[in-house]
This record gives C-alpha cells, structure tokens and sequence, in this order.
C-alpha cells in the first residue's frame, strides 16, 4: 500500500491513509465527512483527479476488499520523487501493518498482571511458534522484548507503557508505568496503553493517555490504544454504541490505530469503524470454545471493516499456535473463507 496524499475525502468512503502536506503528516480515513488541513471545494476536486489516477489493481473492489478502512490507495507522486519526505510514525506502522492495510498482532503482555498463565509459561516457546505462523506484530513488555527480543524475527514490535495493576491487589490503580522514549531504547515500534472509557475517576485515567499521545507525536511512534466502554451507562447501550463512543475517545486523544472488542455482528462492527477515524484491530478475550467460532469472529470483524486482529489467548493458549496464526492470517490478507482457513488446523 502507498499510503495516501489528500486532505479530504468528500464524504465517501472511498481512499484511506497517512498523508502529507507542506511536510506535515496527517490522517485520512474512510469516515463520512472526513477532513483534512485546509480541506474545501479545490481539495475535493484534487482528491477526485488522485482517486483517478489509481491503477485499476489498486481500485476498490466491494467483493475482494471488504471492510472500507485503510483498503484503498491512491499513489503519492510527491512521494516517489527523490526528494520527499516520510514521517517516522508511517515508518514504524509499516511495520506493523502489510502493504494491505491490515495486520495480524499477537498480544504477550498479559502477564505484567496476571502472572505466568498458561500458555506463557515460557515465552520463548510461544514466540518462536506465533512467528512461524506469520504474525505481523507483538504487543508485549520491557521484560519480554529484552530477554526474547532475538526470537521476533521481522513482526513488529509495540510496547505496553501502562498497567500497575495485578491479579493479587484489588483491581484498582491502573497507570502510565513507561513512557514512549522506552519503545525507542527497546528498538520498539510503537506504543500500547489502555482506554476505559466511563471507568470511574475518567479524568485522571485519559490524562495520562493523552499525555502519552503527546510524547508519541513528538518522537513520532504510532499509538496504539486499547480503548473499552466500562460502567453502567455502557451496559444500558448496545454493544455497537458503547464500542464507538470508547474508540472515537481514543482516536480523538491521538490513537493512530486502536484496539477493541468485536461487538458481536458485521453490521455493529461497520458502525463503530463509521465512527472512527483510524484502523481497528479486533482483540479476542478469553480463549473461545471452538476453532470454528474463533475465525468466525475474525471474518466478521473484517466484514464490517476492521483492519486486523490483536489476540492473545486465543493464539497462544491454542494447541497449535503457529497454524491458528496462519489460519487467522490467511482470511486477514488473503481474504480467505472461514471453511478455507480452518483446513490450516
């Protein structure tokens, strides 16, 4: 994928991608009414003359790329001449994420607070088998990217920068531990950090969220967010509603990818990616009854527009790591069925 050069997309869904302008890098997404510096009648006339210069096997296809977000492309002129510049943060994201878009992340950072589960009990071992099924990234802590870092291979590297709370205490006290200068001294990629949206005390919780997308535009490291609806007031909502309100949260504060759960349909999962701005990665939860229902939910996921997943139990407490990888990598960015993918188990 190149990523895009445009301001505005004139409310269709239509391209998507990290742009840039005078040297300064901004985002465009496939969301109605989206914007851009100095958006206006002129900007929209120059993103039609770039969306039509796209190479036929560039194109949209509603059948092939299902899921609008961070599919289509537009190729940068000014970013084929030998003089252009590329922020850091598109950099470290292609790392992350495939020449598609979409990417397969693996989290391994469940440990910082709940101990040694199964599954981890060796982090080496459960490495080196979800790198040979394909993974795009890891999602993990200091602890385990210097001790393993080796084992990675090419995925991509994010670092949790939050937590402060265990399985032993009383749930309570969740914070910025790290900050972003660590994911460089690591070699690290990008950043993590949790998004509870309606958790009690929201103003000391999303203080430290923004002052970690802060830090992260200065260094120019992607931000990951995690974001979550909690509280009574999510509960009173559908799943779809309380899903958009903690992502658009996160993309508002300076998320440049997210992190969230799969609320339960296509049609609900196209409503949160409408109401957010930067790509979703669908996380897994606690280790599903069935191999079926697993990529049943990635499928879904992307349907509805996801760009990806981010899981951990699912992928590392499964009998055969490195195949449910390729299972899950092969309907990510292959487009494959769910009846294809499961012939990887």
């Amino acid at each position: 994928m190149t990523w895009a050069e445009s301001s505005v997309v004139d409310r269709r869904p239509v391209i998507a991608g990290f742009g840039s302008r005078d040297g300064n890098q901004f985002l465009v997404g496939s969301y109605p009414a989206m914007t851009g510096p100095g958006s206006g009648d002129d900007d929209r006339s120059r993103a039609r003359k770039l969306i039509g210069k796209l190479d036929r096997k560039d194109r949209f296809h509603p059948g092939r790329h299902r899921g609008l977000a961070w599919r289509a492309v537009v190729k940068n002129k000014r970013r084929e001449s030998t003089g252009s510049m590329v922020s850091g943060k598109t950099l470290r994201l292609n790392k992350i994420f495939r020449q598609d878009g979409r990417a397969v992340v693996v989290a391994l950072d469940h440990a910082s607070g709940m101990g040694p589960l199964p599954g981890i009990e060796n982090p080496e071992g459960a490495i080196v088998k979800l790198v040979q099924g394909g993974v795009d990234a890891i999602m993990t802590t200091p602890g385990v990217i210097t001790r393993f870092g080796s084992k990675f291979g090419r995925a991509g590297v994010i670092l949790r920068v939050d937590g402060g709370s265990t399985v032993l205490g009383s749930g309570e006290g969740f914070g910025k531990l790290f900050g972003p200068s660590l994911a460089l001294t690591l070699g690290a990629d990008a950043v993590c950090s949790m998004g509870f949206a309606g958790a009690p005390e929201e103003y000391g919780h999303w203080s430290y969220v923004a002052s970690l997308s802060e830090e992260c535009q200065k260094l120019q490291i992607p931000f990951l967010v995690e974001a979550l609806p909690r509280g009574e007031k999510a509960k009173a909502m559908t799943p779809e509603d309380a899903v958009a309100v903690a992502c658009r949260v996160a993309a508002e504060l300076g998320a440049d990818f997210i992190k969230t759960s799969y609320p339960g349909s296509p049609r609900g999962m196209a409503k949160v990616v409408r109401a957010c701005y930067v790509p979703i990665l669908v996380l897994g939860g606690p280790k599903m009854d069935s191999d079926r229902a697993l990529l049943e939910t990635v499928a879904g996921a992307l349907e509805g527009g996801a760009a990806g997943v981010c899981m951990g139990r699912n992928l590392w407490q499964h009998e055969h790591p490195d195949r449910i990888v390729a299972a899950i990598a092969e309907i990510v960015h292959e487009g494959s069925s769910v009846d294809s993918a499961l012939k990887q188990l």
